[in-house]
């Protein structure tokens, strides 16, 4: 997860964070240590999170990755 910069976030059901990597951290200007168990969607402004819910939603609900980027 460190040989990219792009932010790699893994998420459970629910949205807390299991692990990121340290580009998600920067972005985020919070310790990576100190994101582990928070809920990703509680750190995001609200129209971003509404859009970010819904896509890893339905990442669990078609149990296929997704690459995508904020428009």
């Amino acid at each position: 997860m460190e040989a990219t910069k792009d932010v790699i976030v893994l998420l459970d059901r629910d949205g807390r964070i299991i692990d990121c990597n340290e580009a998600h951290a920067k972005r985020l200007n919070i310790p990576r240590d100190q994101l582990i168990g928070r809920n990703v969607f509680s750190l995001l402004p609200d129209d971003v999170s509404r859009k970010r819910r819904e896509k890893v939603e339905q990442v669990f609900r078609d149990g296929k990755s997704l690459h995508f980027e904020d428009s």
